[in-house]
Order: structure tokens, then sequence, then C-alpha cells
């Protein structure tokens, strides 16, 4: 198939790409710094793609967004925001001029978009509040102007573990040093997914006629107490330092706490039903993959 991809630069973008080439894909990127033959130059702030891509294609995949891991000043607050709504926007627009519109668009969210609660949520439950859960809501909400005859899926996605990205290399450092702790009172849930997984799940989306929304996370969701320890296991270093205060967190990151002091136990039973396995369901099996242990 002639796969447009958007987002392809970043962490799950350069692990994607690779899984689709491998299957006989071809694999169009979008970027604004184009570097060899497969990209394609764009820029989301001013709605505008290149004219230079003449193949038809068969599947829209947008992983973009400027990464809610940056410190929330606000001018990040926007880069956040336009990068994904701007993003949608864009491409939503090119494949509305297109004389065949893609038959699949599978398009990345957050389950930041979900209110912080210690019970299970899956993708029937309500909506957050506060800035991730209001991203994410406009983030979606380009949807209702699909067209039709386009298969969409949103992919609503967890903390994805990664050994070069993402948390997991930062989580490392206090727990390397044997001083790994849990934050705030630890019983807060973490949904998590393995990036092999993640990329997989991409995958299955394309090769199967799911339609919706699906929640990306393992079957395993833990409390940050749980991974903390499990994590400290896995790279065989001690877990006794005192838990972090929330009060500490909330004054060291200020609104952007809420990542990691809300709690989110999200189900992943959706796409299991719909025929998907994990490889890694499991948090130990996870952390032993990506850490090579």
């Amino acid at each position: 198939m002639n796969i447009l991809l958007a987002g392809g630069s970043g962490n799950v973008g350069r692990n994607l790409i690779p899984i689709l080439e491998a299957k006989g894909h071809r694999v169009w990127v979008l970027t604004r710094n184009p570097k060899n033959a497969r990209d394609l130059i764009w820029n989301p702030a001013q709605k505008f793609i290149s004219d230079s891509l003449q193949t038809p294609i068969d599947v829209i995949i947008n992983l973009n967004g400027f990464s809610v891991s940056n410190r929330w000043t606000v001018e990040n607050k926007k880069r956040m925001y336009t990068s994904r709504v701007d993003a949608n926007d864009t491409l939503l627009a090119w494949a509305q001029k297109q004389t065949q519109p893609p038959h699949t668009w599978i398009n990345a969210s957050a389950i930041g978009i979900y209110p912080s609660l210690s019970t299970l949520q899956d993708e029937q439950s309500g909506f957050g509040s506060g800035f991730l859960a209001d991203l994410c809501k406009q983030w979606e909400a380009f949807q209702q102007d699909i067209d039709s005859r386009t298969r969409m899926v949103i992919l609503r996605i967890g903390i994805v573990l990664d050994r070069h990205s993402g948390a997991l290399p930062t989580l490392k450092i206090p727990t390397g040093w044997g001083v790994g702790s849990a934050i705030g009172d630890g019983e807060q849930y973490m949904s998590w997914i393995d990036m092999e997984d993640l990329c997989r799940m991409i995958d299955f989306s394309i090769d199967h006629p799911i339609q919706g929304i699906y929640n990306a996370v393992s079957p395993e969701p833990v409390s940050n107490a749980t991974f903390s320890k499990t994590l400290a296991q896995v790279m065989g270093r001690p877990f006794w330092a005192p838990k972090v205060p929330a009060f500490v967190v909330k004054t060291l990151m200020g609104e952007m706490a809420s990542m990691v002091l809300n709690s989110h136990r999200i189900s992943a039973q959706k796409i299991m039903t719909a025929g998907f396995q994990f490889n890694f369901p499991t948090l130990t099996s996870s952390l032993k993959h990506q850490l090579n242990k």
C-alpha cells in the first residue's frame, strides 16, 4: 500500500517505518526538513503540503505532535495545540482534494483525554478536565469531517516504553543511582505500552477492518509505586527511597505535575477483542525487552 506518514521523524515514526517497509508498503514522510527521496515538505502552521506527490494514497497515519513532556510554557502549549490540530486540518484539506480519498486514516490521540480515576476506564468513558484532556478533545474533533469512504481509527496512546526515548530513559536515572521512588502517594495508575507493541498495533489497524476509537495501552496498568519497584527489580537496583511528596512535584513542575500525579487505569480489552495480541503484555516483560535484561 501507499502510506502517507506525518510525524515520521518522531520516536514512534522512526520505529514504525521499518516495520511498514518490511511488509512491502511504500511510505512517504511529511517533514519540514526533507532528507531523502521519500520525504515530502509540509508546514501544518501554514496548512501546506507539497504537491509533488502524484501517487494515490491508501493510508494516512498521523502521529504528529510536539511532545507534552516539554515544559508547559505559554509558547509550548501553543505548539502542542498547533502541532496536533493544525496537522489534522492540513491533512484533512489535502485528503478532501484527492480524487480518491484514502481508504484508511489512523490518528494518534492520548489517554490524557480521560478523567483522573483509579477505576478501570474504557473507550466509552467520559472526558477529563484540564489542559491535556482539552488538548486531546480538540485533537480528535476533526474526525467528524472525514470522508465517509475513509475508515477512521483513533489510537489513544498511553505511556510508551522505549529504551531510547520518552519517559523510560528519564525514569532510569534515579533508579540506576539506587534512589528510585514512587511519586505522590504512589497509588495513581500508569497505563503504558511497549514501543514494539504500539507499532504493531498501528500495523494491525492497517490490515484489519477495525474502526473508531481504541486504547493503545497494555492489558496491565499498574500503580506508580508498582511501576517504580518493578523498574528497580528489572535493573537490579535497590528500592528504598521515600516517596516524593505531591507538593514537591507540583512546586517543581507546576501545572505539568498532572502528568505524573493523575491516575489513568485504562482498558485494552477492545483492541484485544478485535484480535490484537501483545508481545509484551506485562510490565516486567516490556522492561526486560527494552532494557535488554
